[in-house]
């Protein structure tokens, strides 16, 4: 008889989110500290982030000077603790982050949890539930449980860290990727609108004399591709023609 603790792992399961919707409207920072690079989790909260549909839109790996850190926890400044969140955020690499989704800021922060793993282990506890697969019972993991809680060890080192909001995440990301382009994002609604209005009507066309020509000498992929180059709607004319230049990669 399967336990109740399997029974919710596999409900959960069948619950959790994919990352198959790619569309996001919303940047956040997301930092894997010190402490949990030196630990080896740097693997298992990049999945995290996959499993809980966010797009990385950028990553880095980057060293804080104890300068920069300052910086950074600007808006921690005066607090008794403040040294010592530079010294230890410059005290190693940081796994950097520009993480996309629909309310990316809000739905980082309740996978990483709160500040303190110690409340975040108390909101939801570390259980080690069976795994179930072809009557084989003896492989065991950790449920899914807010960052902070799994790996997080005290309110310093607690593993991760989130933009508190969509405000500060523009400000954070400005400041640690200022390459990255933070041009804003159309919500779902008026993407659907650009998409009919920009680029179904070329892809229909494009679709349509794929199927008619059917091309035997090159692979399909690629023979749309140049397609899609040659009838760019956006490509300039010269002399009276449209300018295209193609170049297909191997």
């Amino acid at each position: 008889m399967v336990s109740e603790s399997i029974k919710t792992e596999l409900k959960f399961k069948e619950q959790a989110p994919t990352h198959a919707k790619v569309v996001y409207t919303e940047l956040t920072l997301a930092l894997i500290k010190p402490d949990a690079l030196k630990a080896g989790h740097d693997r298992e909260i990049r999945y995290a982030m996959h499993a809980h549909g966010f797009v990385i839109v950028h990553e880095a790996y980057i060293k804080f000077t104890s300068v920069r850190a300052g910086i950074f926890y600007d808006h921690h400044r005066g607090k008794p603790w403040f040294q010592r969140l530079t010294r230890f955020m410059s005290s190693g690499p940081v796994h950097g982050f520009v993480l996309g989704k629909e309310r990316a800021a809000r739905s980082w922060n309740v996978v990483i949890g709160p500040t303190d793993p110690e409340q975040a282990r108390k909101e939801s506890p570390l259980r080690l539930v069976l795994l179930i697969g072809f009557m084989n019972f003896s492989h065991t993991r950790r449920s899914c449980s807010s960052l902070r809680a799994r790996f997080g060890r005290d309110i310093l080192r607690n593993a991760v860290h989130g933009s508190f909001n969509a405000a500060r995440a523009r400000q954070e990301i400005k400041f640690i990727f200022p390459n990255v382009v933070m041009d804003p994002l159309p919500d779902p609604p008026k993407a659907r609108i650009t998409f009919d209005k920009t680029l179904k009507r070329t892809l229909i066309m494009g679709l349509t004399a794929l199927c008619k020509a059917k091309p035997y000498s090159e692979p399909l992929k690629r023979w749309f591709a140049r397609w899609l180059q040659e009838h760019n709607p956006n490509r300039p004319y010269i002399d009276g023609k449209r300018y295209v230049e193609v170049v297909i990669p191997d």
